[in-house]
């Protein structure tokens, strides 16, 4: 798989997350990763920017874009799992774990609240406004996209969907939400057990 990765993907992966990291990590959370989710970080971490967009049901036009993947040992400290757990350690529920950015603020989280998350755990938006202006967690800010990480990553696209309200028009993505043309935005693949990422 890592060799696939590389020829797909050059220079936007670097080298895998190990398994001292990663137990190191779970061991923070307080809960076991989901296999998928361990299976993506011990595939290779992004070291590049890669915008894919994903269904938003609370957001205007109904999507929303994913900016960055969080790993360990990544050259910006804002993408990194163990610093952004420790921003919100306390203030988050406990299990609430944010992997990836939006470039806006908000954050896609692994729910590792109940159930038996290492086999599975559902993957949600956390809209952050509220709690950086009261300092308070509200439920309603925790918006739900899939119920776990391989099926987040399967609905990811490299362009929002077509808008619904005139029949014909296509939303073009605020300018933020937009891939810089100097990062490139391949189809990559991530093995059997995650699929392909959706065009």
């Amino acid at each position: 798989m890592r060799r696939q990765l590389e020829q797909t993907a050059a220079g936007v992966f670097g080298r895998p997350a190990t398994f001292q990291e990663i137990g190191a990590f779970e061991n923070a959370c307080g809960a076991p990763l989901p296999r998928d989710y361990v299976e993506f970080l011990r595939a290779g971490q992004f070291t590049a920017q890669i915008t894919r967009f994903f269904d938003a049901p609370d957001a205007d036009g109904g999507f929303d874009a994913l900016q960055c993947f969080f790993g360990f040992g990544l050259p910006w400290p804002t993408c990194n799992l163990d610093y952004v757990r420790q921003l919100y350690d306390g203030g988050a529920p406990d299990g609430v774990i944010p992997i990836a950015g939006n470039g806006a603020g908000d954050y896609v989280c692994l729910d590792l609240r109940g159930g038996d998350t290492a086999r599975q755990a559902p993957v949600a938006l956390w809209r952050i406004d509220h709690f950086w202006r009261a300092g308070e967690w509200r439920e309603q800010d925790f918006i739900p996209l899939a119920e776990s990480f391989s099926a987040f990553v399967l609905g990811l696209r490299q362009a929002p969907r077509q808008a619904a309200s005139d029949g014909n028009a296509t939303r073009q993505p605020p300018s933020s939400q937009r891939a810089p043309s100097h990062v490139a935005a391949p189809p990559l693949t991530f093995g059997p057990l995650l699929g392909r990422w959706s065009a």
